[in-house]
């Protein structure tokens, strides 16, 4: 049985034009659950984050959230 905490991660290379609130609205359909993919990077902001960084999207969201719940 697996986790019920486990998480997926699809890897993003940060470029020019990016923001966390972009990511989550492709991946979670919510652009508010930007604050999800800069914590789970320990980047708390888009100013920690350089060009060419890879950037997790933790799924799926139910999951994620999990995570930072617990």
């Amino acid at each position: 049985l697996a986790n019920r905490y486990s998480v997926q991660n699809i890897h993003h290379v940060w470029s020019v034009g990016d923001h966390y609130w972009k990511l989550a609205e492709q991946h979670y359909a919510n652009p508010g659950l930007w604050w999800l993919i800069a914590w789970y990077n320990q980047k708390p902001t888009e100013g920690h984050v350089n060009i060419g960084d890879s950037i997790a999207i933790p799924l799926p969201l139910d999951r994620a959230l999990k995570l930072f719940y617990r």
